[in-house]
């Protein structure tokens, strides 16, 4: 694993630290409590997502793909969802359980990627179930910024389920890496 400080100015990682920077104005936007507001709130919440994606076509389609990329991006997420949740939690009942499940799953996956870096120099890879966990929370956190009362307890039901076969399926993937690696 290689992490040289040029890989800040590709475009890839500028959009994962752009999305760290700008999640502060959804998150201000949601704190007004004013429902006009929130749909903006909610617009840049979706062009964070698209961005998101998008840092990675661009990365792999135009051969920008660094290893300071396959940290950076899951830890912008991170970060954004852990913001968003914790606004969410003070100004628009989102329950603490799921800040606070979504925050130990995400702390205990950093761990554990940070360990297997450490360990083997190996980046553990976003996997299948990991994503559909992320949207799924993309889904809640869409939910309760516009105040969609009716799917609140069944995206959320959805949410945590993925959230947990997720941190299982990291968990058995960071335990084969170690293995095979002769780390464990």
């Amino acid at each position: 694993m290689q992490v040289r400080a040029k890989d800040l100015t590709l475009l890839p990682n500028l959009m994962s630290l752009s999305r760290i920077v700008l999640i502060f104005i959804p998150a201000y936007l949601i704190s007004t409590q004013r429902p006009e507001l929130r749909i903006w709130a909610l617009i840049l919440v979706l062009v964070g997502i698209l961005s998101d994606i998008l840092d990675g076509v661009i990365a792999r389609r135009f051969n920008m793909a660094s290893d300071l990329g396959r940290i950076l991006d899951p830890l912008a997420d991170k970060i954004c969802t852990g913001i968003l949740v914790v606004t969410l939690y003070l100004y628009a009942d989102f329950p603490l359980w799921g800040v606070l499940l979504i925050v130990a799953r995400d702390i205990s996956v950093l761990l554990f990627s940070l360990m297997a870096i450490r360990k083997t120099a190996f980046i553990l890879p976003s996997n299948m179930i990991g994503k559909f966990a992320a949207l799924s929370w993309g889904l809640a956190i869409a939910i309760y910024i516009i105040d969609f009362s009716v799917l609140k307890t069944p995206i959320l039901a959805i949410a945590v389920i993925l959230l947990i076969a997720s941190a299982v399926s990291y968990l058995r993937q960071f335990n084969s890496h170690l293995r095979r690696s002769g780390s464990l």
